[in-house]
């Protein structure tokens, strides 16, 4: 079991005691996939990754043998476009409210105790890619908790960092429709504090990377 208790992500090598075939598991998802590896003595040698706070288990089967050419699943690479606006704020009644996007509403004058779910809205256009390519969005710092959707589908929840999600099922060529609902800290309103609130980006859009750097 790995635990990325930093704040960053980390890579690098890893040697593991045993032989057989390497998988990875996911205690999130519960998601198991081959893992690549190559067999030195006593140990397996591999790369892996993890994102802030990201846990995993690497497993070895015995009975099977290390594969060093298994594909690794894509993770977030370089950032293709920044998606700046315009941006519309809403509350959750759907009338239009002047909190800012793309900055801490806590330090707004007349929101700095809010709590409570705001909606933001913007478009961003994304050229012609294959199908299927993963593409992912980078809101960058949120406060706290948010709900994306892309072109009306659902793309995922986030309530901490990183908040990335795999969007490249929702997107299509040209322009897409990108949604929000972000819900910040009740001690803003309990406790007279000024958490930081709302959507604070900047957000992106990010390329799929397929080797582990």
């Amino acid at each position: 079991l790995l635990v990325n208790e930093g704040e960053g992500a980390i890579s690098g090598d890893l040697a593991v005691e045993g032989r057989g075939a390497l998988e990875r598991w996911d205690p999130l998802s519960g998601a198991t996939s081959p893992w690549p590896a190559r067999q030195a003595g006593e140990h397996l040698h591999t790369r892996v990754r993890l994102e802030r706070r990201e846990s995993v288990v690497l497993a070895i089967d015995p009975a099977g043998s290390p594969q060093a050419d298994v594909s690794v699943f894509p993770f977030p690479g370089a950032v293709i476009a920044a998606i700046e606006g315009p941006w519309r704020a809403k509350d959750t009644e759907g009338r239009e409210v002047d909190a800012p996007a793309l900055a801490d509403w806590a330090q707004a004058p007349g929101w700095e105790t809010f709590t409570g779910t705001l909606c933001y809205s913007a478009t961003f256009d994304l050229p012609a890619s294959p199908a299927g390519e993963a593409v992912y969005l980078d809101l960058g710092v949120v406060g706290d908790i948010a709900e994306v959707r892309v072109n009306g589908q659902p793309a995922g929840v986030r309530a901490w960092a990183p908040y990335v999600l795999e969007v490249g099922a929702a997107c299509r060529s040209g322009t897409n429709a990108l949604e929000m609902r972000v819900t910040n800290s009740m001690a803003n309103a309990y406790e007279g504090e000024q958490c930081p609130s709302g959507l604070i980006g900047p957000v992106t859009l990010r390329r799929a990377a397929h080797s582990i750097g």
